[in-house]
């Protein structure tokens, strides 16, 4: 009898997020192309609407599109201590015990002009199995600090000649050179943990709808067994989380991932073309579409998160703000251009007319939390408006007090020069232009005028030593 959760087919994409320093146009010339080569997403089999299909494009000027791709080349593989050939079998171990035999198909990087980026890694697995080994798997493959885990292949004939591969090592080898800020989740500029994106196809189906709900549960979170899901979870078929866009095509959404399990179902014409099609033309539709969609679902979500942290590093700089306003307001400016930038160009409700591709997309937005995220943006800008007007309103006071202390400066200047002047003027209207000096006859006048001029010298110095600092 065929066990319900023997898995047919079961392709895993770890996706690793990060920020990176530096604009898309400079981060670009930093990409080790020795090791990567530049890939174009090949959306044209895909009922997207045109402008969705291009915003991943290699293409043409960047200001085309949102994002680039590249894609690991085989000797880029054997650089950074991956298997060259991509069929090469990966045992994964756990605690000494065996748990799946694995292959890394391709591994990918995605650039974004919003400093974000995303690395993943695609893989098969092979042999037997089921769907309980699956979710296993996965729970401790997207971890990249467990010592108890390790993933190696043979490289001789030998039981011992084996090479040990480090994921996070890999991950730190691959992203070293494009000056990451942050993965959002790690540990000494190391990723933590991988988003998984899970899609399976077993080999029969699942007849009670607890367990299904059980397994959706788990594989969306990627959890290993001993996470037991709480009875709103498992009564929760029709949440945001659960979609069941056919009957026998089952997603999962949840913010440490995405699941797609599918059922192979009965017996009949109808069912048997149904089961070809999601044994073989989807298979491409999950990689090309749905893939596609979370990548574009998620830069949102971490564009944002991106986003939210620069905002929140201005509290950072009160302190050069108080002294220097000028910039406050710059830098407030440059976060508001940032932002309608990123909402314009990266943030949209609609990708597509096909009812089930939009209602996928929806909930992924609305469990990723995309609005909430908008909202919360617009709350921190709204305060850094705040304190840009103040910011505005400080340098406006501090220039009219510039202005009040210049006019002041200005007319004590000319007070000044008044007072020197002031006696000539008043002897030259008094005596007028026939003032005979020389004659003794006019020596008491001499005396006179001299004696006024010594006064108002003298009051002179007293007001500009005693009096005038202490106005200062």
């Amino acid at each position: 009898m065929l066990n319900e959760n023997s898995v047919k087919q079961q392709i895993t994409y770890l996706l690793i997020p990060f920020a990176f320093k530096e604009d898309l146009t400079k981060t670009l010339k930093l990409v080790n192309l020795d090791v990567f080569r530049q890939e174009q997403d090949d959306n044209a089999q895909t009922h997207f609407f045109d402008y969705i299909k291009c915003l991943v494009k290699n293409e043409g000027e960047i200001g085309e599109s949102i994002g680039k791709k590249f894609i690991l080349d085989q000797g880029g593989r054997k650089r950074v201590g991956l298997p060259p050939n991509l069929n090469t079998g990966l045992s994964l171990v756990v605690d000494g015990e065996p748990l799946a035999q694995i292959s890394i198909t391709e591994v990918s990087l995605y650039l974004f002009e919003s400093q974000v980026g995303f690395l993943i890694f695609k893989v098969f697995f092979n042999g037997e199995f089921n769907f309980d080994q699956v979710i296993q798997a996965n729970y401790y493959m997207k971890k990249f600090v467990q010592k108890d885990i390790v993933l190696s292949y043979r490289i001789g004939r030998l039981v011992t000649d084996v090479q040990e591969v480090q994921l996070g090592e890999v991950i730190h080898t691959l992203t070293e050179s494009l000056n990451v800020k942050t993965f959002f989740e790690g540990e000494n500029q190391k990723p933590k943990q991988a988003l998984v994106y899970s899609t399976t196809l077993l080999k029969g189906t699942i007849s009670d709808q607890k367990q299904l709900n059980t397994y959706l549960f788990r594989a969306r979170r990627a959890f290993k067994h001993s996470y037991l899901p709480s009875d709103s979870e498992l009564e929760a078929s029709y949440s945001a989380e659960v979609l069941p866009l056919f009957r026998n095509s089952h997603w999962g959404i949840s913010l440490e991932g995405l699941a797609n399990i599918i059922e192979t179902v009965g017996v009949g014409t109808e069912v048997s073309e149904t089961n070809a099609f999601f044994g073989g033309n989807y298979s491409y539709h999950i990689e090309k579409a749905y893939l596609y969609m979370y990548i574009l679902a998620l830069h949102q979500r971490f564009g944002l998160l991106h986003l939210s942290i620069e905002a929140s590093e201005f509290s950072k700089k009160f302190d050069d703000y108080i002294k220097n306003p000028t910039i406050q307001i710059k830098d407030v400016i440059h976060m508001n251009l940032k932002l309608v930038r990123f909402k314009l160009r990266s943030t949209f409700t609609q990708i597509s007319n096909v009812t089930h591709q939009d209602k996928l997309y929806a909930n992924m937005r609305k469990v990723l939390k995309i609005e909430e995220l908008l909202s919360e943006l617009h709350a921190e800008m709204e305060s850094l408006s705040a304190l840009m007007q103040i910011a505005e309103l400080r340098e406006n006071r501090e220039n009219d007090q510039k202005k009040v202390e210049q006019s002041e400066k200005f007319q004590r200047a000319l007070g000044v020069v008044s007072f020197i002047f002031l006696p000539f003027g008043a002897l030259t209207g008094f005596f007028g232009m026939n003032f005979k000096f020389t004659s003794t006859e006019n020596l008491p006048n001499l005396y006179f005028l001299l004696s006024i001029l010594l006064i108002y010298m003298v009051a002179f110095f007293v007001y500009w030593l005693w009096i005038h600092p202490k106005k200062e």
